[in-house]
């Protein structure tokens, strides 16, 4: 590590990656084993039953939004638990050999490849909402809500997906990140990367009355308190067979320390919007 430097320095990334991902490739959670159903949705997304016996929306590498929206597919789900964000736990999964030649969308074109591929739990009995903030006042949202802000201003949130969970009175989560971390316009580049890192990513969508002033300072102090090394050891779970070239995640970690300091102070003024009790 360089240490003549601050993170805050585009040069202090260089490298960082070289030794950190040695493992990212083999840390396999479970092996698909049946296809269960096809989906027409962007990503051609197959639901599947592993051998764990869980079935998952599962995301391959040579999907029609390519491997790079994989990439946040991974680093999101990292960077929401440094701030205590409720989004959705991915799985790392292996493809049974007897699945690799199988068409996995409607069209039957894409077949399905060896390695591994991106997996999302199913959970049963959810309400889901394609681009609304709802339920607030159900298990603690007021203060979930707060966070999943915070985490789309930082991670460059795109394409809203929210999912309200009927198990446990309506708890908001996150999923399908594939366009966020500025996914959804091509590859990522050192000059876009410069371009938004100081830059403001609002939330387009209604904000719901209600929200929990304190969350938003609570987790604008949690995202003070993240690290360098914390942003690399969440960009290091990506696998090299999604994206191996190690300059693009050193991008991304230095554009996501970047955004820190700005972020937070937009938390924290978010904050000023709700009066006590939660009401703006």
């Amino acid at each position: 590590m360089t240490t003549s430097l601050s993170p805050h320095a585009r040069e202090w990334w260089t490298g960082q990656f070289a030794e950190l991902r040695g493992d990212a490739d083999s840390d396999v959670e479970a092996t698909i084993v049946a296809p269960v159903r096809k989906s027409d949705a962007g990503s051609k997304p197959l639901l599947c039953i592993a051998d764990n016996g869980e079935r998952y929306w599962v995301k391959f590498p040579n999907n029609p939004q390519t491997p790079q929206t994989l990439v946040p597919e991974v680093v999101v789900p990292e960077l929401a638990a440094l701030i205590d964000a409720p989004v959705i736990t991915p799985v790392r999964l292996a493809t049974h050999p007897e699945l690799v030649g199988e068409t996995y969308d409607p069209s039957n074109v894409l077949r399905i490849p060896g390695g591994l591929a991106h997996g999302s739990p199913l959970i049963d009995d959810v309400v889901g909402r394609e681009e609304d903030l709802d339920y607030v006042r159900r298990d603690h949202n007021q203060l979930r809500i707060p966070r999943l802000l915070v985490l789309w201003d930082w991670a460059m949130g795109e394409d809203p997906q929210w999912l309200y969970d009927e198990h446990e009175q309506g708890s908001i989560w996150s999923f399908d990140h594939g366009c966020w971390l500025d996914a959804g316009e091509g590859p990522w580049t050192e000059p876009g990367l410069v371009n938004v890192s100081t830059q403001s990513w609002t939330f387009d969508e209604a904000i719901p009355d209600g929200l929990d002033a304190g969350a938003f300072i609570e987790t604008a102090n949690r995202l003070d308190e993240v690290t360098a090394s914390d942003i690399l050891s969440g960009l290091s779970r990506v696998p090299r067979q999604w994206e191996p070239d190690d300059a693009v995640l050193e991008g991304l970690g230095w554009c996501l320390y970047t955004r820190k300091p700005g972020v937070a102070a937009r938390a924290r003024a978010m904050s000023a919007r709700f009066a006590k009790g939660g009401r703006r």
